[in-house]
């Protein structure tokens, strides 16, 4: 399953409204059971504090799943394609990460819409799909092995976008 949790304006853990409530039901049960990697995945509007509440629940996690955490902003994220997803002759981030099971990665950012060339704009594309692959299918291609591997760390994305956009297809698996 993806949990799925929106943020909304100048999200806070502290109050009593039925908004911070919930919202404090939904980062409790993602606690709650120390086995659990599925991805989360925070959609709220720009400036809402989802990068603060990525940080929250990162620090919540068991000790085991942060062992190593990787926050990755991807403001400029199109400059190190290649070191994100890899090339045929060398391994990416992705690539180094997909088997390490005591990680979680954090995806954070991605507000740049300029391109200055159609090759950019589709390795943007791919970054895009390789990213969307992460958090809902729990794998990634492999630009250096030419192939889809399972990625086992948590990843925890930080996004404006509705998240009807990444859980088509998951066939009702999203909390």
């Amino acid at each position: 399953p993806l949990y799925s949790i929106a943020v909304n304006e100048c999200a806070i853990l502290e109050g009593t409204s039925p908004k911070v409530i919930k919202l404090r039901k939904q980062l409790q049960a993602v606690w709650k059971d120390p086995l659990n990697t599925s991805p989360i995945m925070l959609h709220g509007p720009r400036g809402s504090g989802k990068g603060e509440l990525a940080d929250e629940i990162v620090y919540h996690l068991p000790s085991w799943q942060t062992q190593n955490v990787h926050s990755l902003s991807l403001d400029d994220g199109l400059h190190f394609i290649d070191t994100i997803l890899g090339t045929a002759a060398h391994p990416g981030l992705l690539d180094d990460l997909a088997g390490q099971a005591n990680t979680t990665l954090i995806l954070k950012g991605f507000r740049s819409l300029h391109v200055d060339s159609k090759d950019e704009f589709d390795r943007r594309k791919e970054l895009l799909g390789a990213l969307n692959s992460l958090v809902v299918g729990r794998e990634f291609f492999s630009t250096f092995e030419n192939k889809t591997n399972p990625f086992f760390p948590r990843v925890v994305r930080c996004t404006q976008r509705d998240p009807d956009y990444f859980t088509k297809g998951l066939d009702g698996k999203c909390i």
